[in-house]
C-alpha cells in the first residue's frame, strides 16, 4: 500500500469508516442525553506570602526574596491539594448534614493568571444548596490547611514544654535552693562562686526555653489562623451548566479517534481480503507449472 492506493481503500471500505464514527457519536449522544444538568459557582481566595511559622532555636537571619517566592508557590500548591482532599469533602458533608444528591459535588482549583487569586469552582447536582456547599467547603479547606500548617509548631511547642518543665524543675527543685538563691540575691557577698554560676546558668536556660516555648505557642496559633489565605469573594448564585459544554471537547476527540480507528480497521480488512483473493491464484499457477514443463520436455 502507498499514498496513491490509500484513497481507493477508503472508498472501498467507506461503510466501515462510517459505521465506526456513527457508533462513537451515538455513544457520546447517549451520554449527553442521560447526563444530568449541573450547577456551577465559585469562591475566590487570595493567597499572599505566607508567614514563616517554623521555629528555630537560633536566629537564621532574614529570608531572601527567592525563598518568599518559593513559599508562595508552595502555599498555593498545598492549598489546592487540601481543597481537593477527601478530608475536606467529609468535613463539609458532616457540617451541612448533606444527603443524596447534595453530597455529590466536584471542586476544581483554578489559579487566576498573574495574580494572587485562586478560584474554587464547584459543580453540584442541585442549585438549592450550591452556594452553601461552596462557602462551607472553602471554610473547611482554610481550617484544615491551618491545622496541617500548625503541626510542626505544635510538635515544637510540645518538645519545648517538656524541656522548659525540666529546666524549671532543676531551677526550683528544692525550697532550700530557692532560699539560698534569695539569700545570695539579698546579700552583697558572692558566696560560693561555683553555686552562683550554676544558678545563673540555670536561670538563663530556663528563661531561654520559656521564651522559645511561648514563641512556639504563638506560632501554632498563627499557623492555625492562616491569615495569608482569605476568602475575598463568597459564592454567588449558581448558574446551570449544560451537558453539551462538558462533552464539547470530548466530542472532538471522539470524532478524531473514531476516524483513526475506522481507517485502521479499513486497512486491516482490505489486507485480509487481498490475501484471500491472491492465494488461489498462486496455487493454480503452482499446479499448472509442472505440467507445462513436462509437455515441453
Amino acid at each position: 500500500m502507498d499514498v496513491f492506493t490509500f484513497p481507493s481503500i477508503l472508498r472501498r471500505w467507506w461503510w466501515v469508516l462510517a459505521s465506526v464514527v456513527a457508533v462513537a457519536l451515538a455513544g457520546i449522544g447517549a451520554q449527553v442525553a442521560t447526563a444530568p444538568t449541573t450547577y456551577e459557582t465559585r469562591v475566590r481566595v487570595q493567597i499572599t506570602a505566607p508567614q514563616f511559622e517554623d521555629l528555630s532555636l537560633f536566629d537564621n537571619g532574614n529570608r531572601s526574596s527567592s525563598y518568599l517566592r518559593d513559599d508562595l508557590t508552595r502555599a498555593r500548591n498545598n492549598f489546592a491539594a487540601v481543597a481537593r482532599s477527601g478530608s475536606v469533602y467529609d468535613r463539609t458533608i458532616e457540617a451541612l448534614h448533606l444527603a443524596a444528591p447534595d453530597h455529590i459535588y466536584n471542586v476544581d482549583v483554578r489559579p487566576v493568571t498573574d495574580s494572587d487569586f485562586v478560584d474554587l469552582v464547584f459543580s453540584t447536582r442541585t442549585a438549592l444548596r450550591a452556594r452553601l456547599i461552596a462557602d462551607e467547603h472553602a471554610a473547611q479547606a482554610l481550617k484544615y490547611y491551618g491545622e496541617l500548617r500548625a503541626k510542626p509548631a505544635a510538635a515544637m511547642a510540645t518538645l519545648l514544654a517538656a524541656e522548659t518543665a525540666r529546666a524549671r524543675s532543676s531551677l526550683f527543685g528544692s525550697h532550700a535552693m530557692e532560699a539560698s538563691w534569695a539569700a545570695d540575691a539579698a546579700s552583697t557577698s558572692l558566696g560560693d562562686v561555683t553555686s552562683s554560676v550554676e544558678a545563673q546558668h540555670a536561670r538563663e536556660t530556663y528563661k531561654f526555653l520559656l521564651g522559645k516555648y511561648l514563641e512556639a505557642v504563638l506560632n501554632e496559633k498563627q499557623a492555625l489562623r492562616a491569615t495569608y489565605i482569605q476568602v475575598v469573594e463568597p459564592a454567588p448564585s449558581p448558574t446551570p451548566r449544560s451537558p453539551l459544554r462538558t462533552f464539547a471537547g470530548l466530542l472532538g476527540l471522539t470524532l478524531v479517534g473514531s476516524l483513526g480507528l475506522g481507517m485502521l480497521l479499513a486497512l486491516v480488512l482490505d489486507s485480509l481480503f487481498r490475501k484471500k483473493s491472491v492465494s488461489p491464484a498462486f496455487s493454480s499457477i503452482a499446479d499448472a507449472t509442472p505440467l507445462a514443463v513436462g509437455h515441453s520436455g
